[in-house]
């Protein structure tokens, strides 16, 4: 048996049934998170193999690697044919990632954490709304790993925070490479284009593994968050101030723990010292 988060012995994996039932509104992430990690890898692990094949042609055309004789005409198939599974790998993850985040976010009430804010409906469609989906989902996922991370998250934050900036920065590039390629021409222009689309793929290639580290760590979290309320009642000691000063305390590092709802043991009295004897 292994030592669980909260210093219980119990192995953090060892949920069953048992568990789901005595915690009713509570459905264990992991699955859902696990096909939702596996269907984000798919699209990354392309972007990834898409990645030297983009250096090499900048190289031929730069004249420092020899180029094959149907180079330029396999190369721009390859690009359209990959442009388009990593599309299809994006729209069929897209989905699963979504129910991930609402089962992580309605999660929350049932452990009697902070309900989530955003709301689990708004979190979803800010995806789909210019301008609200550059903020609110960095919000969404940065206020579920302040409720659900215990008394320091600071590991989780920074997981977020560095997921959001690579994927927004990707996103940018991607754009930047569409309107080079309508403005440039020539073999300069050629260059300049691949080379966008090289950082803008190199970007999005660790968003997508920054996100699937942030899963898995939100969904084992909340799995022994659940077990802490079986067994003590409470999913973590209670933190002292706003959320809003919460955060930022934790951000600076400066924020600490309540007490643990579990102190040690007292130590055993003493005997009491033999009183002197009196005279006579």
């Amino acid at each position: 048996m292994s030592r669980g988060y909260d210093g219980l012995t119990r192995d953090p994996l060892a949920w069953s049934a048992v568990d789901a039932a005595a915690l009713p509104g509570f459905e264990d992430p992991h699955r859902r998170v696990g096909v939702a990690k596996v269907l984000v890898a798919v699209p990354t692990l392309l972007l990834a193999v898409a990645i030297p094949l983009k250096l090499s042609g900048i190289a031929w055309m730069g004249g420092f690697l020899p180029a094959p004789v149907v180079w330029a005409e396999w190369f721009d198939g390859l690009h359209a044919a990959g442009g388009v599974l990593v599309l299809l790998a994006y729209l069929v993850a897209l989905p699963f990632f979504l129910r991930a985040q609402r089962q992580l976010q309605r999660n929350l009430v049932a452990l009697g954490l902070r309900r989530p804010t955003p709301g689990v409906t708004w979190a979803t469609l800010s995806w789909f709304v210019p301008l609200a989906n550059l903020i609110v989902p960095y919000y969404a996922f940065r206020r579920l790993t302040i409720a659900t991370g215990g008394a320091m998250p600071r590991t989780g934050l920074r997981l977020v925070g560095l997921w959001w900036l690579f994927w927004i920065g990707g996103s940018g590039a991607i754009n930047l490479a569409v309107t080079l390629g309508e403005l440039v021409d020539g073999a300069r222009g050629w260059v300049a284009v691949q080379a966008a689309q090289v950082c803008a793929l190199t970007l999005l290639v660790l968003a997508g593994v920054l996100v699937v580290a942030l899963l898995r760590r939100l969904a084992s979290q909340q799995r022994r968050a659940a077990m802490r309320v079986l067994r003590l009642g409470s999913a973590w000691p209670a933190l002292v101030g706003s959320e809003e000063e919460m955060a930022e305390l934790l951000v600076r590092g400066r924020a600490a723990p309540a007490a643990d709802p579990m102190p040690p043991p007292l130590p055993p009295p003493r005997s009491p010292a033999t009183p002197p004897a009196t005279a006579s």
